[in-house]
């Protein structure tokens, strides 16, 4: 993060055929809720969020699943003057579908 940011709510949906390894920065782990299900991930961070914390996180192909080249998973094209999620807001929510 690069500005403060409080009540972080990130959503991930994804394929079924993909897990997701993520790891929380923050200061107070204990505070990081999480809700998960086949394709899908929510994370909230009820505190703030300071500089040089953070979210990071990757998609692993489940096992016995190899992906084609056909496959990807990216983020939806953003709309024009829309922000990162990143910003001082009360609430910041980020989706990556």
């Amino acid at each position: 993060m690069s500005h403060p940011t409080k009540n972080l709510e990130m959503i991930f949906k994804f394929p079924d055929e993909y897990d997701i390894q993520i790891k929380s920065l923050a200061i107070n782990e204990e505070l990081v809720l999480t809700t998960e299900r086949c394709g899908y991930l929510k994370m909230k961070y009820n505190f703030w969020m300071l500089p040089d914390s953070g979210i990071a996180w990757r998609f692993i192909p489940k096992p016995g699943h190899a992906p084609t080249s056909s496959e990807s998973i990216e983020p939806p094209p953003r709309e024009r003057g829309e922000r990162d999620g990143a910003g001082s807001t009360p609430h910041s929510r980020i989706e990556v579908e």
